[in-house]
């Protein structure tokens, strides 16, 4: 916790959360909920909210790549972002 003092208040500031980067793959997604599973290189699945930070809940799509940087302690998403993936464009071959 770190204290900021003024003259008149002080005022509290938690301090941030222990975290780490992980990518993973979106592999279920509930959107009545606004709720979606990602399956993380671990083999360990965390969740995507429509309120978690960084992400278009809307455009993700089963099969998407998200990164994800998740707390340390509670394993909780804190922010997200969608990879794009570069479309894949048919060569036809002579």
């Amino acid at each position: 916790m770190h204290i900021v003092t003024t003259s008149q208040i002080d005022i509290q500031i938690p301090a941030p959360e222990p975290s780490f980067q992980i990518d993973g793959k979106v592999i279920e997604i509930l959107p009545g909920s606004g709720l979606a599973t990602v399956r993380a290189n671990s083999s360990k699945n965390l969740t995507v909210t429509r309120g978690t930070d960084g992400v278009h809940f809307e455009e993700l799509r089963i099969g998407d790549w998200v990164n994800c940087e998740v707390a340390v302690a509670s394993h909780r998403v804190l922010y997200a972002h969608q990879q794009t993936m570069p479309l894949e464009i048919p060569v036809s071959k002579p």
